[in-house]
């Protein structure tokens, strides 16, 4: 062994998966493992697996079953030679334990297992009991047997109590008598009846799922009223039982296999360095006797699959080859892999499968690789399919041929039609008690790819249909046939009581439109009075902002300026939303505007912004005007930086806003147009009203800007400074004081 493997086995951690990773390395890392002599080294490394005292009981557990579904004479006979062996206890166990997993065990096991249900070893017994139940329906005496044992008052309690723990699990109606007259005839000795009689009690609470405890009585009255069922009547009665412990079995069988599958995949990852170790390890999983082993096989490979990695011929030949595998679960996903992989020779091989198969489920996945392989020469075949009475058929075919019509893009008219006639006579024949058939369809039907205006009538008449799903689809289905005049059938559904469907409306309008009156429908439906549903209302949002987004900029802004407006209340979080769709598309738009444009925008912006709680940012969007000005005339960007200032001098905006704005300037306007705008400044803070805001812009004018400017104007913006009142909105800037420069 190499000394990874050796540093892997002895990690603390990975106890638990210790006897799975030998068992790989050593049965799975042979290229080939088909002659008998490989195959009995394999075996032999099992067993010393499962001998092995240091190893977990649940990885003990795991290979006995291996060694059950290996299912050759010489794995049963070591087995055999394990449960015969009083020296390992856990073993022993672990062969049990296995032999409960499996629905139908080898009869060969019988007779070990009673003579272990009839040892001394209690934990064994309660094992065996269980383990024996599985061989009901193959061993017409067991029930006898175990009814001899159980009644038979010469026997030691510790024997007999297991025998009645076997019977608890036999579900036949004669078992029932047949505990209850043990029960009736429990032994003199007080503590063996004790013993008897909760066993007896424990039995047939399993057995009916009643639970009278040890009343003697109470279950002889019920056994009256119950006694004269017929076999048909008690099997009813007990089928719950039966389910549930068929799906634990299930659940269980099911965690095993994606254990052992997760372990593959981990000593894949681990030890295969070079590509043609990878390759050969590859080749050994998807030839492995267990389908867990050809499942991880093709779902590593999947995982290997891209553009720019081609997956090497011989495992490609390997994959083909499972796609008429035993297990059904491994040729469902020898299906998807070659789908995947995009193997078109392989088309023809997964269509004679797909039409053999006798598994619905199976069949289904065999019908989307035909979609992903095939070409326009399949269709034909699929309609065929298309019309089969059982739902998973139809839909798989449906399916299929919406991925031909994304992969066939020349496809002939007259196919096309046939194809779209098909779709919509097989839809027509589904009867409403078929909601998840006619789903299936459904989802074709909206594909983008399938989408036509023949389907139009249908999803109409969907609207009102009673199950929700198909209403969503419907709603789907119209925004699919990308026609700006259909937008008018969903806003009419708007009020429809399901919040999915609601949902799906909203985002159909905005796939289908971007008109003003459009987002003023669903602009109703934003708020807690509009529509109760949070999700709902959020969809409904997103939705506005991609219709609006389609507008220009200046409409957008226009737009959002009107959301400010006491009369347009919108959420915080909506406004910050579209504050943020609106100035990222300024961003992206800006270089490439004329100056007159760019200076059009920012300025509209800049007062957006001061509207919101991003007014911060608004002095960044005034001087990318002014900078865009001076391409024009030094004159213009002069007249913009004085009707900036007004405009900020009007609004509400902090004293900080104005700073930000006036700083920047010495960067923007020569040494006379600032004094020209700073006196303008002046002016205006000289006014009672004004002072307290102005003397707090002073205060916090850089130094370097104070510095740069005439005595004169620094005097007179000191004096703003001395007996500052409170700081109060200030007072508009007349015309006389705008015209100033």
């Amino acid at each position: 062994m190499n000394p990874t493997n050796k540093l892997i086995l002895h990690r603390p951690a990975c106890l638990l998966l210790t006897g799975v990773f030998i068992l790989i390395l050593v049965a799975l890392s042979p290229a080939n493992t088909t002659s008998n002599n490989e195959k009995g080294k394999n075996i032999q490394a099992y067993i010393k697996i499962l001998k092995t005292p240091t190893n977990p009981l649940e990885t003990r557990k795991m290979i006995a079953g291996f060694l059950l579904d290996a299912n050759t004479p010489d794995a049963h006979d070591h087995l055999l030679k394990i449960l015969s062996d009083p020296t390992d206890t856990q073993a022993r166990l672990a062969v049990i334990d296995a032999i409960s997993d499996r629905d139908t065990p080898p009869e060969i096991f019988i007779e070990p297992l009673m003579n272990i249900l009839l040892g001394t070893d209690p934990e064994l017994q309660s094992a065996a009991a269980g383990a024996l139940s599985r061989f009901r329906n193959k061993d017409l005496n067991l029930t006898d047997k175990l009814i001899q044992i159980a009644s038979d008052p010469k026997r030691l309690a510790a024997q007999r109590i297991p025998a009645i723990e076997a019977l608890g699990k036999i579900r036949t109606k004669e078992t029932v008598g047949a505990i209850l007259a043990i029960m009736e005839k429990a032994p003199e000795n007080k503590n063996d009846q004790s013993e008897i009689e909760s066993a007896c009690a424990k039995s047939l609470r399993e057995l009916t799922r009643v639970d009278l405890g040890i009343n003697l009585s109470a279950w002889k009255l019920w056994w009256e009223q119950n006694e004269n069922k017929t076999t048909e009547q008690w099997l009813e009665s007990q089928l719950d039982v039966i389910i549930n412990e068929n799906r634990e079995l299930k659940k269980r069988y099911e965690q095993t296999e994606n254990k052992l599958i997760e372990t593959l995949g981990q000593l894949y990852r681990v030890n295969s360095t070079s590509e043609t170790d990878r390759n050969k390890v590859l080749l050994s999983y998807l030839a492995g006797p267990l389908p867990a082993e050809r499942r991880a096989g093709l779902q590593i490979l999947m995982t290997l699959i891209s553009p720019k990695q081609q997956v090497a011929p011989e495992l490609q030949r390997a994959v083909r080859d499972l796609i008429d595998d035993p297990d059904p679960s491994v040729r469902a996903e020898c299906a998807k892999a070659l789908a995947a992989s995009n193997d078109r020779q392989a088309v023809d091989s997964v269509w004679k499968q797909m039409e053999a198969e006798t598994d619905p489920a199976v069949k289904q996945v065999l019908l989307l690789a035909i979609g992903q392989l095939g070409d326009k020469t399949f269709l034909q075949k699929l309609i065929q399919h298309l019309n089969s009475p059982l739902e998973t058929t139809s839909t798989g075919s449906a399916k299929a041929i919406a991925k031909i019509f994304q992969n066939q893009k020349d496809l002939p008219p007259d196919l096309k039609d046939l194809t779209i006639q098909s779709l919509i006579t097989r839809y027509q024949q589904i009867n409403d008690d078929q909601p998840a058939f006619k789903q299936g369809l459904l989802a074709t039907m909206t594909d983008e790819y399938v989408a036509d205006i023949r389907f139009l009538q249908i999803f109409k008449n969907e609207l009102a249909s009673p199950n929700p799903e198909i209403r969503r689809f419907a709603a789907r289905g119209i925004a699919s046939l990308r026609d700006e005049k259909l937008a008018t059938l969903l806003i009419d559904q708007l009020n429809d009581a399901e919040p999915a469907v609601r949902a799906e409306l909203a985002t159909g309008i905005a796939s289908l439109t971007s008109d003003p009156k459009a987002v003023e429908a669903l602009l109703t439906r934003i708020n807690t009075g509009g529509e109760k549903d949070t999700q709902v209302r959020q969809i409904t949002w997103n939705a506005i902002l991609l219709m609006i987004k389609r507008w220009t900029i200046d409409q957008q802004i226009e737009w959002a300026d009107k959301r400010t407006s006491p009369t347009h209340t919108i959420t915080p979080e909506q406004l910050a939303s579209l504050t943020d769709l609106i100035l990222n598309q300024v961003t992206d738009q800006a270089p490439t505007w004329p100056a007159d444009r760019k200076i059009s925008v920012m300025v509209h912006c800049g007062s957006f912004l001061l509207k919101t709680p991003r007014d911060e940012d608004a002095p960044k969007y005034f001087r990318q005007a002014i900078s865009a000005s001076r391409q024009l005339s030094t004159d213009k960007s002069l007249k913009l930086a004085d009707d900036i200032l007004n405009t900020l001098l009007a609004s509400t905006t902090s004293d900080v806003i104005i700073v930000q704005y006036l700083d920047s300037l010495k960067n923007l306007l020569d040494q006379k147009q600032l004094e020209i705008i700073i006196t303008h400044f002046a002016d205006w803070a000289s006014q009672p009203i004004n002072k307290p805001i102005a003397n707090a812009v002073v205060q916090d004018l850089s130094p370097e800007f104070l510095a740069g400017l005439p005595e004169k104007l620094q005097f007179q913006l000191k004096q703003l400074t001395q007996g500052a009142a409170t700081a109060t909105k200030p007072a508009t800037p007349t015309t006389a004081e705008s015209a100033s420069y």
